[in-house]
């Protein structure tokens, strides 16, 4: 057990950034969203629903920063054990934001409906597998930014000093953030079971 403590698992310092980092643009990102449901569910049926969506919203940010997290979590100690904390830490945090940042960028065009959107659509239509073309062309546009936003995270020293250095003054906020979690499922216990 201490040989795996010592070669898979990472200091709790590092963990609590790597979650800082993959949880602070999801809540960001979660928080947007939930401001903006809350006006139309509460004219659709009232308040209290609408805070019901913003718990639900809160409570799947959290589940799914966490998700996000332990994957980070096991690639960071499986493979990118020999490294020093901060270099894994900036790697690890600059994947995490990237992916998150291409997500959001996903869902900001489906949530505009971009002119364009509807002959894309047509086009996809005439596509015997739609599905591989999309993930063709996100590979073909997002792979460049994401190897080349690591192999900078990974060698610069600037990088690996500043990153670490913004995750633990974000941490605080993200404390405050949980706190909204914790918040949105007691709502949703109270709203289901009471």
């Amino acid at each position: 057990m201490v040989t795996f403590k010592k070669h898979f698992l990472l200091r709790k310092h590092e963990l609590w950034q790597i979650f800082v980092a993959a949880a602070f643009p999801i809540h960001v990102w979660s928080i947007i969203l939930a401001l903006r449901d809350i006006p139309w569910v509460a004219e659709r049926t009232n308040i209290w629903d609408a805070i019901g969506v913003a718990g639900y919203e809160l409570v799947f940010s959290l589940l799914e920063s966490l998700l996000i997290w332990v994957v980070a979590v096991l690639f960071g100690s499986l493979l990118l054990r020999n490294w020093s904390e901060n270099k894994r830490v900036s790697v690890l945090s600059v994947l995490i934001l990237v992916t998150i940042l291409g997500a959001i960028c996903g869902q900001y065009v489906e949530i505009i409906q971009l002119p364009f959107s509807s002959q894309i659509g047509a086009f996809l239509t005439t596509k015997q597998n739609p599905m591989w073309f999309i993930y063709g062309a996100l590979s073909v546009l997002i792979l460049p930014i994401v190897l080349s936003s690591a192999y900078f995270a990974a060698y610069s020293d600037t990088c690996q000093n500043v990153i670490p250095a913004i995750l633990d003054r974000i941490a605080p906020l993200m404390v405050l953030y949980l706190s909204l979690d914790a918040l949105g499922l007691i709502m949703i216990l109270i709203r289901n079971f009471a």
